[in-house]
């Protein structure tokens, strides 16, 4: 199996947003608690906040991700924060975990970070968030 991410530029994002944003209302739906709209992961993309990356299995589309580049508001350390990840079938971020790993490390990040509204209390609090750290 080959699995590569393909880094978008923000000046061809128009070519392939169709399907990003049909990929977000996807994730929006099951990660109800986040306030961002289609139109703001557009914004930071062209803007350069966060970066747009398709994945592909055999040549085939199977998702995105949205990674943003972020500094600790106590130490300025630099991570990488996945933002957002679409997959068609399985974990896009288990299959592009080694490529992510060499994207932070390419911009100096100590380390990956990526929430999740999944686990925690949620038998008996809402679960907004869990986030999850990847040492590098």
């Amino acid at each position: 199996m080959s699995f590569r991410l393909n880094q978008i530029n923000p000046v061809d994002i128009h070519s392939c947003w169709p399907l990003v944003k049909e990929g977000l209302f996807v994730v929006k739906k099951r990660a109800d608690s986040d306030k961002w709209i289609p139109e703001d992961v557009y914004h930071h993309i062209k803007a350069g906040i966060s970066f747009l990356y398709l994945g592909f299995d055999e040549n085939e589309y199977a998702g995105f991700l949205v990674l943003t580049p972020k500094r600790d508001q106590y130490t300025n350390e630099l991570f990488l924060h996945v933002w957002i990840a679409y997959s068609k079938n399985k974990s896009i971020y288990e299959y592009a975990e080694e490529q992510v790993k060499r994207i932070a490390r390419d911009i100096g990040a100590s380390c990956i970070s990526f929430g999740s509204p999944r686990l925690g209390w949620k038998k008996r609090y809402k679960v907004k968030s869990v986030n999850y750290e990847v040492p590098l």
